[in-house]
């Protein structure tokens, strides 16, 4: 049984790789699973510059629901949570961040208006995310990032007003625990 490499042992093979080497084993990577040629693909096409990059991201989030000509995506929610994680891990922007997650709601939100009931899992999803939001709201305490991102929670708390699956009710409940911190 082989012993498992670490991360400090695969790093330093990597590093004694050739180019060629590298491109032939990442080509291999994306040849083998789609979420790898996805995942180098988006990486290759990632802007340099953190708001162009900002927007890419978003645009990539909203691809997990939406094609180009605003018909039905993929609806692929771990792969829409794991953009924004990716995004905060290669930035390290917070506040970048927390827009991704903002913006992973309202497109959830636009979903579900558009196309009807989904299940419970999308709702938890979505309540999570909207969670996440206000509790690093109410966690920084910043009233300027605060009063910047209001206007945007009180929207999706009124798109959601005719949502089953006690999304609407769970939204306010969230909103008015940022209420509190006014």
């Amino acid at each position: 049984m082989k012993k498992k490499m670490s991360s400090a042992e695969m790093t330093k093979k990597l590093s004694a790789l050739e180019n060629p080497a590298l491109v032939r084993l990442i080509q291999e990577l994306a040849r083998n699973s789609e979420e790898n040629r996805i995942y180098i693909m988006r990486k290759l096409c990632a802007p340099a510059d953190t708001k162009k990059r900002l927007e890419h991201y978003k645009r990539m989030i909203k691809e997990e629901f939406f094609s180009d000509d605003d018909y039905l995506g993929h609806l692929d929610l771990r792969m829409a949570k794991y953009i924004i994680s990716d995004y905060l891990r290669e930035t390290g922007d917070a506040d970048g961040a927390l827009e991704l997650r903002l913006h992973y709601v309202e497109m959830g939100t636009r979903y579900t208006n558009k196309y009807g009931d989904i299940d419970e899992r999308f709702y938890i999803s979505m309540e999570t995310a909207f969670g996440e939001v206000v509790d690093e709201l109410n966690r920084r305490s910043d009233a300027k990032l605060i009063a910047r991102f209001r206007p945007r929670l009180e929207k999706l708390v009124r798109d959601t007003e005719d949502i089953g699956w006690g999304y609407h009710d769970g939204l306010c409940g969230m909103m008015e625990e940022l209420e509190e911190r006014r």
